[in-house]
């Protein structure tokens, strides 16, 4: 009986803090979104008094950090803004050509972001599984145009991933239920990311560092045979889609660039032959690009 008591005891006290731990969460997030600085400040120091071991309060302060480090500043250029970018187009009065483009921008206080990533590498160092962790770091990395020191903290976390055996925790300590999954998902995102930057060397560099420990991967198998077919080098693709198609015969992606390939160096047998059930394929996309190639081919 008295076994049982303290089981019951023990799972009580157990529910409490984590209902304290979400009830400091939601206040310092909703203060977060609300942008006042100051109550967010002493909110965190609060919060850091009650729970002075939480991962969560270093992420806070993390994010208080980087909240204050952001300026807004107008600028001013002759080049065109990236899509999705809001701007307002400027015109000669006389002419009526456009004479330039003013948009807002996001600078950051390098100051307050030296305290940001001193605070988040306390973070990653006391709490090694907290994933969130370094990928918050990264996130802003890659904002600022710090691809080096991007792909430096992703190597550690594929490090990180053979020891822990990708048993990673997020937010408020939460388990995943497939960390793996989620590690190999979030790189993809991050090379996507990286595409089209620096003639590609990054998105380049952070695949070769997930297949030197996830060798496997169908994605980012695919990746680097994607990224030498970008380049023109279909001879040295081929093989590599070949073996990927072998050991994913319904990817129809692969399947394609496989077919791809073949035609790109002049294997139109091949060709014909890779394209011809993807003709029939339950991607509208790959099914039309593969009739218009048919068509193509055949017409020759």
């Amino acid at each position: 009986m008295k076994r049982l008591f303290l089981a019951i005891t023990f799972i009580a006290l157990a529910t409490g803090t984590l209902n304290a731990q979400q009830e400091w969460f939601d206040k310092y997030k909703k203060l977060l979104n609300d942008g006042d600085t100051i109550a967010l400040k002493d909110c965190i120091c609060r919060w850091e008094k009650a729970e002075p071991n939480s991962p969560d309060v270093i992420a806070a302060w993390y994010n208080y950090y980087v909240k204050r480090a952001m300026e807004e500043v107008l600028s001013l250029s002759t080049v065109k803004p990236a899509d999705g970018e809001q701007y307002l187009e400027l015109q000669n009065d006389t002419t009526k050509e456009t004479a330039g483009y003013l948009y807002g921008q996001t600078e950051y206080n390098d100051k307050l972001m030296q305290a940001a990533y001193a605070k988040i590498d306390e973070g990653i160092r006391k709490y090694p599984d907290r994933i969130d962790l370094p990928f918050g770091k990264v996130h802003m990395l890659l904002k600022q145009g710090l691809y080096d020191d991007a792909l430096s903290q992703l190597s550690k976390v594929i490090e990180r991933s053979k020891t822990n055996r990708n048993q990673w925790l997020w937010t408020l300590n939460k388990p995943f239920a497939d960390g793996k999954e989620f590690l190999i998902d979030t790189m993809q995102d991050y090379f996507n990311q990286l595409l089209d930057i620096n003639d590609n060397k990054p998105a380049y560099e952070l695949n070769e560092m997930v297949l030197a420990t996830y060798p496997e991967d169908i994605r980012f198998r695919s990746n680097k045979a994607s990224l030498l077919a970008m380049k023109g080098n279909y001879a040295e693709a081929l093989p590599l889609f070949a073996s990927i198609h072998k050991d994913a015969p319904e990817d129809d992606i692969v399947a394609f660039n496989l077919a791809i390939c073949y035609e790109k160096t002049g294997d139109k047998k091949n060709a014909i032959a890779n394209y011809q059930p993807l003709a029939n394929s339950k991607n509208a996309d790959i099914a039309t690009a593969a009739r218009q190639a048919l068509r193509s081919l055949k017409g020759k």
